[in-house]
């Protein structure tokens, strides 16, 4: 995606050799850790030193911080040396360009005879393992071992979900579910690993008209922000440009967009591009169009105000819900009638949702309560009909209060809604039998699988189907919506 981005950039934007200048110098600074900081994911989850590691990657990051703090600086001294017209600078810059080409041509001779991190056969290999699913035993990192991941299993049911509804998707956030229904890797992605196809197969072409309009936008706006004279200004789109332009490649192979953190700075550096760019300048002639201009202004400023005041609002709400719904699990085990308290006020932010009922029907299990998990897991089931995990804790509680007809209803109906879920098949199957299921039991059983696959993201042959789960993916058999609570 680096790659892919420095070209758009000195394609698009003028001072073609300061900005290969300022690439070569942020390069220097990223190739310091580079191969350290692609793999620090599986190197703190495999080793048993996970401190070091991660102390070891964070002075990388210093080093090459402070190598590239100095190399702006001699470029800066240098530059000042030179008066702006001296034909020095011309020459520097033409020897400068002719230095990065030598350097662009020595890696593609580097890359087709098979030298070098990049060759033309890894780059082959890569390509053709996007059909192929994840390699969990693989001993490269996620992030340097290809596009081996399941991405084309995960494109394909967003394609599917987009055929369906093509004008407004299947909805936000509406993915998982189908994964269950038309996916055939072993994982349960929250996320189709495309920010277009993730788009189109959720909102359809509405909301990816949309997106695309908004990506086009920002795009021209960094495009006339380097256009300008200024020196800050152009500095500003090469700067606004990177970020933006790594955001969008690169969540248009993965799921980089779904970082809130991350996201959120890219739009702030976006709307800063498009605040900084020139302005349209009012002659003297329109100045009897303006207090019409004003009042449409003050109107859309106050609708864009109200809009973003309530997305705050919501916003804030399923914050508080979340740290809630997590308060109440490590509340259960100790303080079990406050970690209700906190469950039933996730559950009045969030109405939408089903995960604070789903919490409050296990917490309904754990003291005994049958009736009172009923009633929860109900109201999970309305509030998401389509979820698995409802209709199966719904069918372990009916099995353990007796009624097992009941119970291998909400089963079949859970199995229809995951039809790759192992730990639906094995209830059903026990509960076919005659057996009599004990919701605690089968509490414990999902966490013991969930602790096993977060101590041990890679059992190998003791679970081969549920181990080779791609990060940024929930295991499929031990989702968690219930305990482990600590000391429950």
């Amino acid at each position: 995606a680096a790659g892919i981005v420095a070209v758009l950039l000195l394609a698009a934007l003028p001072g073609r050799a300061r900005n290969a200048t300022a690439f070569a110098i942020v390069g220097l600074g990223v190739l310091v850790g580079l191969s350290q900081l692609l793999d620090v994911g599986d190197a703190v989850r495999n080793s048993a030193d996970a401190a070091s590691v991660l102390h070891a990657a964070l002075w990388r990051i210093v080093v090459g911080t402070v190598l590239a703090l100095l190399a702006t600086g001699v470029w800066l001294a240098l530059e000042r040396r030179v008066p702006v017209g001296d034909p020095t600078r011309a020459r520097a810059a033409r020897l400068g360009g002719l230095v990065l080409a030598g350097v662009a041509a020595l890696a593609v001779t580097a890359s087709v005879a098979g030298v070098g991190p990049v060759t033309v056969d890894k780059v082959q290999d890569a390509a053709s393992s996007i059909t192929k699913p994840y390699e969990a035993e693989s001993d490269e990192g996620r992030l340097s071992a290809g596009l081996n991941s399941g991405r084309w299993d995960f494109w394909t049911v967003a394609w599917e979900q987009f055929e369906l509804a093509p004008v407004v998707g299947a909805g936000a956030d509406n993915y998982r579910q189908d994964y269950l229904l038309w996916g055939t890797g072993s994982e349960n992605p929250r996320y189709p690993h495309s920010m277009w196809l993730r788009s189109l197969g959720q909102l359809g072409i509405v909301g990816t008209l949309l997106l695309l309009g908004w990506v086009l936008a920002v795009f021209v706006a960094i495009r006339r922000l380097g256009a300008m004279k200024d020196p800050a200004a152009r500095g500003l789109a090469l700067a606004s440009g990177g970020a933006f332009g790594m955001w969008v490649v690169h969540g248009s192979a993965d799921w980089i967009m779904e970082y809130g953190g991350l996201s959120a700075i890219v739009a702030a550096v976006a709307g800063l591009a498009v605040a900084a760019g020139p302005q349209a300048r009012i002659g003297a002639g329109d100045g009897a169009r303006r207090g019409g201009r004003s009042l449409g202004r003050t109107l859309v400023l106050a609708g864009a105000g109200a809009a973003l005041g309530v997305a705050a609002l919501w916003t804030a709400g399923q914050w508080v819900a979340d740290r809630d719904r997590l308060a109440a699990v490590q509340m259960a085990g100790d303080r079990p009638i406050q970690a209700v308290d906190r469950a039933q006020r996730a559950d009045a932010l969030e109405p939408f949702g089903e995960q604070a009922d789903m919490i409050l029907g296990a917490l309904a299990v754990q003291r005994g309560d049958l009736p009172a998990a009923r009633e929860a897991y109900l109201r999970a089931y309305a509030r998401n009909p389509r979820a698995a995990r409802p209709r199966m804790w719904l069918g372990v509680v009916a099995s353990a209060q007796g009624d097992q007809r009941e119970a291998r209803r909400w089963l079949r109906r859970a199995a229809r809604a995951a039809p790759r879920d192992a730990l639906v098949a094995e209830l059903a199957e026990r509960v076919a039998r005659g057996e009599v299921l004990d919701p605690r039991q089968v509490q414990l059983q999902l966490s013991d699988r969930t602790q096993a696959l977060v101590r041990d993201p890679d059992p190998g042959v003791q679970e081969p189907a549920e181990s080779q789960v791609a990060p940024g993916a929930a295991p499929l058999t031990p989702e968690f919506v219930g305990p482990p609570f600590p000391g429950g």
